[in-house]
Protein backbone atom coordinates (compact mmCIF):
# COMPACT_ATOMS: atom_id res chain seq x y z
CA UNK A 1 0.00 0.00 0.00
CA UNK A 2 3.15 2.28 0.88
CA UNK A 3 5.06 1.41 -1.97
CA UNK A 4 1.31 2.48 -4.27
CA UNK A 5 1.28 5.55 -2.62
CA UNK A 6 4.77 6.51 -3.53
CA UNK A 7 4.66 5.76 -6.99
CA UNK A 8 1.36 7.74 -7.21
CA UNK A 9 3.51 10.40 -5.26
CA UNK A 10 6.27 10.62 -7.83
CA UNK A 11 4.01 10.85 -10.32
CA UNK A 12 2.36 13.82 -9.34
CA UNK A 13 5.58 15.07 -8.16
CA UNK A 14 7.10 14.43 -12.52
CA UNK A 15 3.87 15.75 -14.00
CA UNK A 16 4.29 19.14 -11.01
CA UNK A 17 7.67 19.82 -12.05
CA UNK A 18 6.93 19.54 -15.88
CA UNK A 19 3.99 21.87 -15.42
CA UNK A 20 6.37 24.43 -13.28
CA UNK A 21 9.46 23.94 -15.99
CA UNK A 22 6.78 25.14 -18.90
CA UNK A 23 5.10 28.30 -16.79
CA UNK A 24 8.70 29.20 -16.08
CA UNK A 25 9.70 28.65 -19.59
CA UNK A 26 6.55 30.67 -20.50
CA UNK A 27 6.98 33.32 -18.32
CA UNK A 28 11.21 34.23 -19.24
CA UNK A 29 11.74 36.83 -20.85
CA UNK A 30 13.09 36.51 -24.31
CA UNK A 31 15.32 38.88 -26.55
CA UNK A 32 15.85 39.33 -29.90
CA UNK A 33 19.35 38.27 -31.58
CA UNK A 34 21.08 37.53 -35.16
CA UNK A 35 22.75 34.51 -35.88
CA UNK A 36 26.14 35.70 -37.41
CA UNK A 37 27.27 31.93 -38.55
CA UNK A 38 27.05 31.04 -41.76
CA UNK A 39 24.79 27.04 -40.96
CA UNK A 40 24.49 27.46 -37.66
CA UNK A 41 24.12 24.13 -35.81
CA UNK A 42 20.82 23.93 -33.86
CA UNK A 43 21.13 21.30 -30.51
CA UNK A 44 18.28 19.78 -28.52
CA UNK A 45 18.62 18.69 -25.02
CA UNK A 46 18.52 14.67 -24.61
CA UNK A 47 16.76 13.11 -21.17
CA UNK A 48 20.53 12.00 -20.15
CA UNK A 49 21.28 15.89 -19.90
CA UNK A 50 23.61 16.03 -23.22
CA UNK A 51 23.38 17.64 -26.15
CA UNK A 52 21.95 16.37 -29.60
CA UNK A 53 22.29 17.52 -33.13
CA UNK A 54 19.09 18.49 -34.27
CA UNK A 55 20.44 18.26 -38.14
CA UNK A 56 18.83 21.61 -38.37
CA UNK A 57 20.69 24.92 -39.20
CA UNK A 58 20.34 28.52 -39.50
CA UNK A 59 21.27 30.79 -42.15
CA UNK A 60 23.50 34.25 -41.20
CA UNK A 61 20.84 37.12 -40.97
CA UNK A 62 17.94 35.30 -39.43
CA UNK A 63 16.51 36.10 -35.94
CA UNK A 64 16.18 34.26 -33.21
CA UNK A 65 14.72 34.77 -29.63
CA UNK A 66 17.07 34.14 -26.58
CA UNK A 67 16.33 33.18 -23.31
CA UNK A 68 17.27 35.76 -20.65
CA UNK A 69 17.29 34.71 -16.84
CA UNK A 70 15.41 36.50 -14.27
CA UNK A 71 17.92 39.59 -14.30
CA UNK A 72 16.36 39.84 -17.82
CA UNK A 73 20.21 40.83 -18.63
CA UNK A 74 22.16 37.28 -19.17
CA UNK A 75 20.92 34.98 -21.20
CA UNK A 76 19.92 31.25 -20.44
CA UNK A 77 23.08 29.04 -20.54
CA UNK A 78 23.39 25.85 -19.42
CA UNK A 79 26.92 23.19 -19.89
CA UNK A 80 26.68 20.58 -21.30
CA UNK A 81 28.05 17.25 -22.64
CA UNK A 82 27.48 17.04 -26.83
CA UNK A 83 26.10 13.62 -27.80
CA UNK A 84 28.11 12.80 -31.32
CA UNK A 85 28.42 9.44 -33.46
CA UNK A 86 31.81 10.69 -34.87
CA UNK A 87 34.01 11.21 -31.84
CA UNK A 88 33.56 11.84 -28.07
CA UNK A 89 31.53 14.47 -26.41
CA UNK A 90 32.77 17.52 -25.22
CA UNK A 91 31.44 19.76 -22.45
CA UNK A 92 30.82 23.33 -23.67
CA UNK A 93 28.28 26.14 -23.04
CA UNK A 94 24.95 26.58 -24.68
CA UNK A 95 22.90 29.23 -25.20
CA UNK A 96 18.85 28.83 -24.83
CA UNK A 97 16.66 30.29 -27.78
CA UNK A 98 13.35 29.88 -29.81
CA UNK A 99 13.04 29.71 -33.14
CA UNK A 100 9.44 29.68 -35.18
CA UNK A 101 8.27 27.68 -31.57
CA UNK A 102 10.62 25.15 -30.95
CA UNK A 103 13.24 25.56 -28.20
CA UNK A 104 16.55 24.59 -29.15
CA UNK A 105 19.89 25.56 -27.57
CA UNK A 106 23.09 27.44 -29.70
CA UNK A 107 26.59 27.95 -29.00
CA UNK A 108 26.53 31.56 -27.46
CA UNK A 109 29.48 33.39 -29.56
CA UNK A 110 27.45 32.20 -33.19
CA UNK A 111 24.87 34.85 -32.00
CA UNK A 112 24.85 38.65 -31.30
CA UNK A 113 22.25 39.53 -28.68
CA UNK A 114 20.37 43.20 -30.17
CA UNK A 115 21.33 45.35 -32.98
CA UNK A 116 19.99 44.61 -36.46
CA UNK A 117 21.01 42.68 -39.24
CA UNK A 118 23.52 43.51 -41.27
CA UNK A 119 25.70 42.55 -45.09
CA UNK A 120 28.65 44.10 -46.28
CA UNK A 121 28.15 44.71 -49.93
CA UNK A 122 31.12 45.54 -50.81
CA UNK A 123 34.35 43.63 -52.17
CA UNK A 124 36.22 44.34 -48.65
CA UNK A 125 35.43 46.46 -45.84
CA UNK A 126 38.49 47.68 -44.05
CA UNK A 127 37.95 46.59 -39.94
CA UNK A 128 38.80 49.91 -37.89
CA UNK A 129 39.56 49.93 -34.18
CA UNK A 130 37.76 52.48 -33.50
CA UNK A 131 35.70 55.20 -35.40
CA UNK A 132 38.66 57.00 -36.39
CA UNK A 133 39.69 56.63 -39.53
CA UNK A 134 43.94 56.38 -38.17
CA UNK A 135 42.85 53.16 -36.69
CA UNK A 136 42.54 51.02 -39.14
CA UNK A 137 43.36 47.25 -38.63
CA UNK A 138 44.78 44.62 -41.17
CA UNK A 139 41.51 42.79 -40.81
CA UNK A 140 38.80 42.78 -43.85
CA UNK A 141 35.62 41.60 -43.95
CA UNK A 142 34.60 40.22 -47.30
CA UNK A 143 31.33 40.86 -49.44
CA UNK A 144 28.15 38.73 -48.18
CA UNK A 145 29.99 38.84 -44.92
CA UNK A 146 26.64 38.83 -42.37
CA UNK A 147 27.29 40.85 -39.16
CA UNK A 148 25.21 42.78 -36.59
CA UNK A 149 25.14 46.54 -36.54
CA UNK A 150 25.10 48.11 -33.07
CA UNK A 151 25.04 51.44 -33.80
CA UNK A 152 26.13 54.09 -36.36
CA UNK A 153 28.38 57.39 -35.50
CA UNK A 154 29.93 60.69 -37.21
CA UNK A 155 33.48 60.72 -37.49
CA UNK A 156 35.53 64.18 -36.79
CA UNK A 157 36.04 64.14 -40.99
CA UNK A 158 32.11 63.71 -41.47
CA UNK A 159 32.59 59.99 -42.20
CA UNK A 160 29.68 57.60 -41.20
CA UNK A 161 30.53 54.64 -39.49
CA UNK A 162 29.37 51.36 -38.32
CA UNK A 163 30.02 49.23 -34.97
CA UNK A 164 29.74 46.03 -36.09
CA UNK A 165 30.04 42.58 -34.37
CA UNK A 166 30.62 39.24 -36.46
CA UNK A 167 31.85 35.71 -36.54
CA UNK A 168 35.15 34.76 -37.21
CA UNK A 169 35.59 31.57 -38.78
CA UNK A 170 39.34 31.62 -38.13
CA UNK A 171 39.68 31.83 -34.64
CA UNK A 172 36.02 30.40 -34.25
CA UNK A 173 35.11 33.77 -32.53
CA UNK A 174 32.60 36.55 -31.79
CA UNK A 175 34.62 39.92 -32.85
CA UNK A 176 33.57 43.29 -32.95
CA UNK A 177 34.81 46.83 -34.77
CA UNK A 178 34.06 49.12 -36.79
CA UNK A 179 33.28 49.40 -41.15
CA UNK A 180 32.17 52.38 -43.13
CA UNK A 181 28.46 52.78 -43.38
CA UNK A 182 28.39 53.04 -47.09
CA UNK A 183 30.43 49.26 -47.20
CA UNK A 184 27.09 47.47 -45.66
CA UNK A 185 23.26 47.31 -45.97
CA UNK A 186 20.52 46.35 -43.34
CA UNK A 187 17.95 45.43 -46.05
CA UNK A 188 16.69 41.95 -46.05
CA UNK A 189 16.75 40.78 -49.67
CA UNK A 190 20.39 42.01 -50.01
CA UNK A 191 21.23 39.81 -46.93
CA UNK A 192 19.26 37.13 -48.99
CA UNK A 193 20.40 37.77 -52.37
CA UNK A 194 24.42 38.18 -51.36
CA UNK A 195 24.33 34.86 -49.80
CA UNK A 196 22.51 33.41 -53.16
CA UNK A 197 25.59 35.06 -54.95
CA UNK A 198 27.99 32.97 -52.75
CA UNK A 199 26.60 30.23 -53.66
CA UNK A 200 26.26 30.44 -57.14
CA UNK A 201 29.85 31.29 -57.34
CA UNK A 202 30.75 28.58 -55.17
CA UNK A 203 28.76 26.03 -57.48
CA UNK A 204 29.95 24.37 -60.64
CA UNK A 205 25.91 22.99 -61.01
CA UNK A 206 24.58 25.45 -64.19
CA UNK A 207 20.99 24.56 -63.57
CA UNK A 208 21.54 25.60 -60.00
CA UNK A 209 23.04 28.54 -60.98
CA UNK A 210 20.15 29.58 -63.30
CA UNK A 211 17.81 28.77 -60.72
CA UNK A 212 19.10 30.91 -58.13
CA UNK A 213 19.95 33.91 -60.08
CA UNK A 214 16.37 33.83 -61.60
CA UNK A 215 14.84 34.27 -58.45
CA UNK A 216 17.08 37.05 -57.30
CA UNK A 217 15.01 39.48 -59.89
CA UNK A 218 12.16 39.26 -57.29
CA UNK A 219 13.72 40.97 -54.64
CA UNK A 220 14.23 44.73 -53.44
CA UNK A 221 17.54 45.28 -53.37
CA UNK A 222 19.82 47.92 -53.51
CA UNK A 223 21.33 49.41 -56.56
CA UNK A 224 25.15 47.94 -56.23
CA UNK A 225 23.30 44.64 -55.51
CA UNK A 226 21.19 44.59 -58.39
CA UNK A 227 24.66 45.37 -60.44
CA UNK A 228 26.10 42.40 -58.52
CA UNK A 229 22.88 40.20 -59.91
CA UNK A 230 23.11 41.51 -63.63
CA UNK A 231 26.53 40.69 -63.41
CA UNK A 232 26.21 37.44 -62.27
CA UNK A 233 23.77 36.54 -64.84
CA UNK A 234 25.80 37.52 -67.50
CA UNK A 235 28.11 34.90 -66.06
CA UNK A 236 26.24 32.42 -66.46
CA UNK A 237 24.93 33.24 -69.42
CA UNK A 238 27.97 33.20 -71.06
CA UNK A 239 28.83 29.95 -69.99
CA UNK A 240 25.80 28.31 -71.08
CA UNK A 241 24.40 30.61 -74.50
CA UNK A 242 27.22 29.39 -76.70
CA UNK A 243 26.11 31.71 -79.47
CA UNK A 244 27.60 34.51 -77.37
CA UNK A 245 30.81 33.12 -78.03
CA UNK A 246 29.74 33.08 -82.37
CA UNK A 247 27.90 31.99 -84.77
CA UNK A 248 28.77 31.18 -88.81
CA UNK A 249 25.80 30.76 -91.43
CA UNK A 250 25.77 27.36 -93.05
CA UNK A 251 24.30 26.55 -96.58
CA UNK A 252 21.06 25.12 -95.83
CA UNK A 253 21.29 21.58 -94.15
CA UNK A 254 18.47 19.24 -93.95
CA UNK A 255 18.82 16.93 -90.55
CA UNK A 256 16.51 14.56 -89.40
CA UNK A 257 15.77 12.86 -86.05
CA UNK A 258 15.98 8.65 -86.11
CA UNK A 259 15.68 7.69 -82.37
CA UNK A 260 12.29 5.86 -82.07
CA UNK A 261 10.25 6.87 -78.74
CA UNK A 262 12.13 10.14 -78.19
CA UNK A 263 12.13 13.33 -79.28
CA UNK A 264 14.84 16.76 -79.63
CA UNK A 265 14.05 20.24 -77.83
CA UNK A 266 14.60 23.16 -79.85
CA UNK A 267 15.36 26.07 -77.28
CA UNK A 268 15.68 29.58 -77.95
CA UNK A 269 19.31 29.82 -76.98
CA UNK A 270 22.28 27.16 -77.98
CA UNK A 271 21.84 25.65 -74.36
CA UNK A 272 20.38 23.15 -72.68
CA UNK A 273 19.54 25.67 -70.10
CA UNK A 274 17.20 27.40 -73.06
CA UNK A 275 13.91 27.32 -73.35
CA UNK A 276 11.76 24.68 -74.81
CA UNK A 277 10.16 25.94 -77.60
CA UNK A 278 9.08 22.48 -79.67
CA UNK A 279 9.96 19.18 -79.94
CA UNK A 280 12.10 17.34 -83.19
CA UNK A 281 10.24 13.60 -82.78
CA UNK A 282 11.15 10.62 -85.05
CA UNK A 283 12.15 11.45 -88.32
CA UNK A 284 11.29 15.08 -88.28
CA UNK A 285 13.06 17.66 -90.58
CA UNK A 286 15.19 20.12 -89.22
CA UNK A 287 16.42 23.21 -92.01
CA UNK A 288 19.57 24.71 -90.07
CA UNK A 289 20.84 27.89 -91.83
CA UNK A 290 23.39 28.86 -88.91
CA UNK A 291 25.73 27.26 -86.24
CA UNK A 292 27.67 28.28 -82.90
CA UNK A 293 31.61 28.60 -83.57
CA UNK A 294 32.19 26.90 -80.36
CA UNK A 295 31.19 23.08 -79.27
CA UNK A 296 29.57 21.44 -76.35
CA UNK A 297 29.94 17.54 -75.47
CA UNK A 298 26.69 15.78 -74.13
CA UNK A 299 26.46 11.73 -74.01
CA UNK A 300 30.20 11.45 -75.16
CA UNK A 301 29.64 13.72 -78.50
CA UNK A 302 30.88 16.79 -79.11
CA UNK A 303 29.07 19.27 -81.69
CA UNK A 304 28.13 22.52 -82.53
CA UNK A 305 24.22 24.14 -82.22
CA UNK A 306 22.23 24.54 -84.89
CA UNK A 307 20.00 27.28 -85.76
CA UNK A 308 16.76 26.47 -87.67
CA UNK A 309 13.45 25.39 -88.43
CA UNK A 310 11.53 22.28 -87.93
CA UNK A 311 7.70 21.99 -87.66
CA UNK A 312 7.47 25.85 -88.51
CA UNK A 313 9.47 26.69 -85.16
CA UNK A 314 12.68 28.60 -85.42
CA UNK A 315 15.23 27.37 -82.40
CA UNK A 316 18.29 25.61 -81.64
CA UNK A 317 18.97 22.22 -81.53
CA UNK A 318 22.34 20.73 -80.48
CA UNK A 319 23.89 19.06 -83.79
CA UNK A 320 25.17 15.62 -82.18
CA UNK A 321 21.96 14.32 -82.25
CA UNK A 322 21.19 14.67 -85.80
CA UNK A 323 21.60 12.86 -88.58
CA UNK A 324 21.95 14.75 -92.30
CA UNK A 325 19.94 13.86 -95.11
CA UNK A 326 21.82 13.20 -98.14
CA UNK A 327 19.69 14.87 -101.05
CA UNK A 328 19.92 13.53 -104.37
CA UNK A 329 21.46 16.41 -106.68
CA UNK A 330 21.64 16.02 -110.49
CA UNK A 331 25.25 16.13 -111.23
CA UNK A 332 25.36 18.86 -114.07
CA UNK A 333 28.78 18.80 -114.80
CA UNK A 334 28.73 15.10 -115.29
CA UNK A 335 25.97 15.31 -117.87
CA UNK A 336 27.98 18.40 -119.37
CA UNK A 337 30.95 16.33 -119.73
CA UNK A 338 28.90 13.52 -121.25
CA UNK A 339 27.60 15.78 -123.77
CA UNK A 340 31.01 17.18 -125.23
CA UNK A 341 32.36 13.23 -125.61
CA UNK A 342 29.34 12.50 -127.65
CA UNK A 343 29.92 15.57 -129.97
CA UNK A 344 33.34 14.97 -130.17
CA UNK A 345 32.55 11.38 -131.62
CA UNK A 346 30.31 12.59 -134.05
CA UNK A 347 32.66 15.60 -135.40
CA UNK A 348 35.19 12.48 -135.87
CA UNK A 349 33.06 10.61 -137.66
CA UNK A 350 32.29 13.84 -140.23
CA UNK A 351 28.81 14.20 -139.58
CA UNK A 352 27.51 17.54 -139.22
CA UNK A 353 23.98 17.49 -139.29
CA UNK A 354 22.81 18.66 -135.63
CA UNK A 355 19.45 16.63 -135.56
CA UNK A 356 21.25 13.42 -135.82
CA UNK A 357 23.52 14.19 -133.61
CA UNK A 358 20.49 14.90 -131.40
CA UNK A 359 18.83 11.97 -132.64
CA UNK A 360 21.79 9.83 -131.40
CA UNK A 361 22.22 11.27 -128.18
CA UNK A 362 18.41 10.78 -127.32
CA UNK A 363 19.16 6.95 -128.50
CA UNK A 364 22.57 6.81 -125.99
CA UNK A 365 19.72 8.23 -123.65
CA UNK A 366 17.08 5.97 -123.93
CA UNK A 367 19.50 2.52 -123.99
CA UNK A 368 21.43 3.67 -120.58
CA UNK A 369 17.65 4.22 -118.94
Amino acid sequence: MERQTMVKFRKVLAVTMLLLASLYAAAQETKEATVIKEEMALWTLQDDGKMANSKNELNAGTTVQVYMKEDGRTPDEISAETSTSRSRGSTQTFTKISYEGNDYYVVPNMICIGGTPAVITTENACLYKTKNLADITSHVLVRSKVVCLKGTFKTVAGKEMSYVTYYDDSSSSQKSGYVKSEKTSTNRDDITALRALRKINATNNQKLKTDLVSTLRDLNVSGNVLELIGEAEMRILRATDLSLAGVMDIYPQKFTYLVEDDYLNIRDIPSKAGKTLGRLEFEDEFTAVRKTLATQTFDDVTDSWYYGVAKGIDGWIFGGYLTPIEEEVEDEEGLEAEGQEDGGESSGEGNSDGNESSETSETEKDSEE
